[in-house]
């Protein structure tokens, strides 16, 4: 029973930080992961050419 209060506790607080981001930390969040995307797609190309 403690676990499931736990886990219910948890789920709360997530939805919470959720609901608290607005359009601009979303828009940025989104930019900061495809600049990630990029950076690791650019890595894997050096990589498959230094194969070659």
């Amino acid at each position: 029973m403690d676990e499931i209060r736990r886990k219910k506790e948890l789920a709360n607080e997530i939805a919470t930080i959720i609901n608290n981001l607005n359009a601009t930390d979303i828009k940025g969040i989104w930019m900061v992961a495809q600049a990630l995307y990029a950076k690791q797609e650019i890595e894997k190309q050096k990589n498959d050419k230094q194969k070659q």
